[in-house]
C-alpha cells in the first residue's frame, strides 16, 4: 500500500484531523474540541528472513508440500496459483518446413519453443508480498489462487508447509513470502526476497464409489 501524499499513512490522517479541530466544530457544534486523538507507531522490525527453502518435497492429488526455515519468530505467507503454459508442436513445425528438413531447421523449431515457453514463463508476474498476504495475483485478482498463512515459532528451525485446496492434476506456481508477528497486519519482507516455487499435484486415478448396507 503505498504512501504518500495523496495517499498519507493513518498516522498523518489522525494528526491532521487533531489539527483541524476547530474547523471541524464549526462545521459540527457537537464535536468535542478536546477530546484528543491519540496516535502510536507500532515499530516495524523483527521482520524474519529465509534462511533455507526446499524445493517441492512431496504432492497429492490436492496439496503441495516443501519445508523452509526463517532465522525469527513470524508468519509465512504463501500464493498458489495455476501455472498456465503454452506448448508447441514441434513435430508440426517441423512437417511444415521443407521436406528436406536440415538439422539446421529442426534446432530452429526447438529454439522457437523453447523461447515461447520463456515468454510464457517470464510473463507470469511475482506479486508483492502484500498482494500474497491478501490472497491476490500481481493483478490484483483471487481467482484460482489459494493463500495460507503459517505462523512460525521457532528461530532457525526447518518447518513442513502443506499447501492444501488444490486442484489436481495442475501445475502451480507458489509465491512464499514472510512477515512479522504483528497482530493486526504484519509487516512483510521486501517483496524482491519473494521465492517462487513450481510443482504439480497429482492426477486422481478413477473415482471410488462406497455401497453400504444397512441391516
Amino acid at each position: 500500500m503505498p504512501f504518500n501524499t495523496i495517499m498519507p499513512t493513518p498516522i498523518s490522517l489522525a494528526n491532521a484531523l487533531q489539527s483541524k479541530a476547530y474547523d471541524i466544530a464549526l462545521r459540527y457544534p457537537s464535536y468535542d474540541q478536546s477530546y484528543s486523538i491519540r496516535t502510536a507507531e507500532f515499530p516495524k522490525g523483527n521482520i524474519p528472513n529465509i534462511v533455507n527453502i526446499s524445493n517441492i518435497m512431496n504432492s497429492t492429488e490436492t496439496t503441495i508440500t516443501f519445508s523452509i526455515r526463517i532465522d525469527n519468530y513470524g508468519k509465512i505467507f504463501v500464493l498458489a496459483t495455476p501455472l498456465t503454459t503454452i506448448s508447441t508442436n514441434i513435430t508440426t513445425i517441423i512437417a511444415n518446413s521443407s521436406v528436406n528438413t536440415t538439422n539446421s531447421s529442426v534446432n530452429s523449431a526447438i529454439n522457437a519453443t523453447i523461447n515461447t515457453t520463456n515468454i510464457v514463463n517470464n510473463s507470469l508476474l511475482t506479486p508483492t508480498s502484500f498482494q500474497i498476504y491478501k490472497g491476490l495475483n500481481s493483478r490484483n485478482l483471487n481467482l484460482d489462487t489459494f493463500g495460507e498463512s503459517y505462523e512460525i515459532s521457532g528461530k532457525n528451525t526447518n518447518f513442513t508447509i502443506i499447501v492444501k485446496g488444490l486442484t489436481q492434476n495442475t501445475d502451480y506456481v507458489l509465491f512464499v513470502t514472510v512477515g512479522n508477528a504483528h497482530p493486526y497486519r504484519p509487516d512483510f519482507a521486501d517483496s524482491s526476497k519473494i521465492v517462487k516455487l513450481i510443482g504439480k499435484t497429482l492426477k486422481r486415478i478413477g473415482n471410488f464409489l462406497y455401497f453400504y448396507k444397512f441391516i
